[in-house]
């Protein structure tokens, strides 16, 4: 395929090298290694394009410190939240929709835990039987399941494979204060109540 770039593409070198080598920007890595370059006076654009391909092979950037007790902070939350609704007995619904809200961003960060390119949402499950066959099985086991605590189960199996890889399941947010200081709307989405009360 044929692409003309921008103009400000070539006044902007710094920036559009740092975009693929250090931010691993996807959409302009793939335009990159698709491409072919015809002419240019110079070699930038064939090194950009050999630079694209070495990022490409790496995966993408890794998560920093932060942004990983970040992750593990919202799954072992997650897990928490759902044990808890399951628990009570008196709305398991509200778990099946906790776990079906989480489902593809528990996925979403297996991938970033592990630097693999992940795809759109409707091609997440193929993309995962490819990288992890076990993984894959298991996320396919807790779609079949529609008893509340087995598909738990299947749920927090794999959830607690993704926790692994980011250095296991904490308890720090049981340690926050119960009862936020701002206004919280109680009929909000469980999981967003959650993550506003631990906020608070």
């Amino acid at each position: 395929p044929k692409f003309e770039l921008p103009v400000e593409w070539l006044a902007a070198r710094r920036e559009i090298h740092a975009k693929v080598r250090f931010e691993r920007d996807i959409g302009l890595i793939r335009i990159l290694m698709r491409g072919k370059v015809l002419f240019e006076k110079g070699r930038f654009l064939r090194e950009l394009v050999e630079t694209a391909k070495e990022a490409f092979v790496e995966g993408p950037k890794r998560i920093s410190s932060q942004e990983q007790d970040a992750l593990r902070l919202r799954l072992s939350r997650l897990l928490y939240e759902i044990r808890a609704t399951l628990q009570r007995q008196a709305y398991p619904e509200s778990a099946f929709l906790i776990m079906s809200e989480n489902f593809l961003p528990v996925l979403e960060a297996h991938f970033r835990a592990n630097r693999w390119w992940a795809g759109g949402e409707r091609y997440l499950l193929s993309e995962l039987r490819n990288r992890d066959p076990r993984v894959h099985s298991m996320a396919l086991a807790y779609l079949r399941e529609a008893d509340p605590a087995r598909k738990f189960a299947a749920f927090a199996k794999f959830t607690g494979i993704v926790l692994e890889k980011l250095g296991g399941p904490t308890t720090e947010f049981a340690s926050r204060p119960r009862f936020p200081r701002g206004r919280i709307n109680m009929l909000m989405n469980p999981v967003y109540l959650v993550e506003a009360l631990y906020r608070n």
